[in-house]
């Protein structure tokens, strides 16, 4: 392993109390590892057994991030051309209408959100109660498919009626014939509004996370209830909101980009509980260039903090977390010390 050039490895001493002892995730080589950080790969560990830990070093190689592949489900019924009142308009409502501000609010998540797959699919597709299985749009990166996603919204017309739970079944066979291994959910976009007879939206099983992006008359309590419910159902709700479903004001894409979402696998799992006297120094190796190694501080905001119970686990915080997650940390180093600090 190659060294960055001229990097400090901060080391920070730790009081806890507890005895020392343990075995190297690999052994007692002072480059044991530490199995697949974010994977949940680390293996067993043996604690309580002497000598001390001191002096080995952990490696957690950091799995590439796998883009998220998400499928807009675009309502396009009639009742979209109403404006955000429920009021109908000779000739449809222009930008006013619940179509012109649902688009509106897609089209910036698929530009501005870089970092994860997209597909679209129409619902319904034949101005009726019809579905269609193939997307208008196959999942594909962002690059690929964020401005052919907004050719589309542009040159589709409402019209017809909302299939709503034959739309969501559509949805779910699309989304098990992907095989990028990337995880799969569901952006429904609608105004909770069916017409169609045979339709239940609010009791439709959910098979992936979907999240609800709705445009919906203050006045219409039905397709209120209605898009709460299914929210609820997709069991990625709106957290803290009026309702738990989301509208084109509310910041959904803090909940789409992977980028600006916390997630457990910041967490690195150590070999015991920190003895009193012993020192951490926490490193990562950049993946674009493994001679760069960057010092992690102790920093409960962007470095890292322990947790868990008696200090056996460390928690990646703020930038640090982020620079995990989105691929620029190729593995990550924890060294005991019991000794003074050191540089390397």
């Amino acid at each position: 392993m190659a060294w960055g050039r001229g990097v400090l490895v901060l080391a920070v001493a730790i009081a806890s109390g507890v005895g020392c002892g343990g075995e190297s995730l690999g052994g007692r080589s002072p480059m044991g590892t530490g199995g697949t950080f974010g994977t949940g790969t680390g293996g067993a560990v043996e604690i309580g057994s002497s000598p001390p830990f001191c002096g080995e070093m952990q490696a957690f190689p950091v799995a590439a991030p796998v883009p998220p592949d998400i499928l807009i489900l675009m309502d396009r019924s009639s009742s979209l051309l109403d404006d955000a009142t429920g009021m109908s308009c000779t000739g449809g409502c222009g930008d006013s209408s619940k179509w012109a501000l649902l688009t509106a609010a897609v089209d910036k998540l698929v530009v501005g959100i870089g970092s994860v797959n997209w597909g679209l699919m129409f619902f319904g597709t034949d101005d009726a109660c019809g579905t269609n299985l193939s997307p208008a749009v196959a999942m594909a990166p962002s690059g690929a498919s964020s401005m052919a996603i907004v050719g589309a919204l542009d040159a589709a017309t409402p019209g017809g009626e909302a299939p709503t739970t034959a739309a969501l079944s559509a949805a779910v066979q699309y989304l098990r014939s992907l095989s990028d291994g990337g995880p799969r959910s569901i952006l429904l976009v609608t105004d909770g509004e069916s017409g169609c007879s045979s339709d239940s939206p609010a009791t439709a099983i959910f098979t992936f996370p979907t999240f609800v992006l709705a445009a919906v008359a203050p006045s219409d309590t039905t397709a209120i209830a209605t898009l709460n419910q299914m929210a609820v159902n997709g069991v990625v709700p709106q957290e803290g909101g009026a309702n738990a479903f989301y509208t084109t004001t509310d910041d959904l894409a803090a909940r789409l980009d992977p980028t600006r979402v916390t997630l457990a696998s910041c967490v690195v799992p150590l070999l015991g509980p920190i003895p009193t006297g012993m020192t951490l120094a926490i490193t990562a190796q950049r993946r674009d260039d493994s001679s760069v190694v960057t010092s992690i501080p102790h920093d409960a905001t962007n470095g890292w903090e322990l947790i868990g119970p008696s200090n056996t686990s460390v928690s990646l915080n703020g930038t640090s977390c982020a620079s995990a997650k989105d691929g620029s940390y190729g593995q990550i180093f924890v060294l005991y010390q019991c000794d003074a600090p050191t540089s390397l």
